[in-house]
């Protein structure tokens, strides 16, 4: 008798062990089924179709996805996109070119005369403990930045040293872009010019193009550069930003 007693008890320990285990696991299913729910709902709530690309917001975290647009320019608006990205200015700035030859800076002050302010560093991308062989320098105008990089060797007092440009930005009107662009002009004016972008993402418009060579050659048809453009509300161009990848 006691050893069915005892033997009903265990049973009855097992059973509970298990209905236990069983009400946990269906406690932790009901839980993540309900949390996927809520992201759902909220990821529904709070998703906003832009004009070329789409934004999905969950609580604090967004994820954006900017939609590619592939270019279909013509062969004209091609070659007026890569005078643009190389020479930018109307006239051609001497030395700015395809292959970002050096500018002088006598040729720099002739154009936009004396800058704001200058600023200058070692240029250690290449060799972070030896000597810098180059100097980054930075001058600054009224809604113009060139930064440029030049040989240290170069500096020789009272001789100009060649100063390759790197990047430029602009945001000032004043500047006359090449076509007869312009700060300001709006966006449906460089489209037409230039031909559509890589991507457009909100007020953000980007082209960009990686290194192109020839394959019988092997010679450089296309130097990687970004060109990034700030529209505002009015859809007008208000900022670009010229960089090349590699000088």
């Amino acid at each position: 008798m006691k050893d069915e007693i005892s033997r009903l008890k265990s049973s009855s320990k097992i059973e509970l062990w298990f209905v236990t285990i069983f009400i946990g696991l269906s406690v932790i299913i009901a839980f993540y089924v309900l949390e996927r729910c809520n992201i759902v709902s909220a990821s529904d709530q709070n998703s906003v179709d832009k004009r070329k690309g789409v934004v999905f917001e969950v609580t604090d975290v967004i994820i954006e996805e900017k939609v590619t647009v592939a270019p279909s320019r013509t062969a004209t608006q091609q070659k007026r996109l890569e005078a643009f990205v190389y020479e930018i200015f109307e006239p051609s700035l001497p030395g700015l070119q395809r292959n970002r030859s050096a500018v002088n800076p006598s040729i720099l002050s002739e154009r936009f005369g004396v800058p704001q302010c200058r600023s200058s560093q070692p240029d250690r991308h290449h060799d972070p403990v030896g000597p810098p062989e180059n100097e980054d320098l930075v001058w600054h105008y009224p809604g113009m930045t060139l930064h440029m990089v030049a040989k240290v060797a170069s500096r020789v007092a009272g001789r100009e040293r060649p100063m390759s440009i790197t990047a430029v930005e602009i945001s000032n009107p004043n500047y006359c872009l090449k076509h007869s662009l312009r700060i300001g002009q709006p966006w449906s004016v460089y489209l037409s010019v230039l031909g559509p972008p890589l991507y457009r993402y909100q007020y953000q418009i980007i082209y960009e193009s990686e290194t192109v060579f020839d394959v019988k050659t092997g010679a450089i048809l296309t130097y990687p550069y970004q060109v990034e453009m700030e529209a505002d509300t009015d859809d007008n161009i208000q900022k670009i930003e010229w960089s090349w990848w590699s000088h």
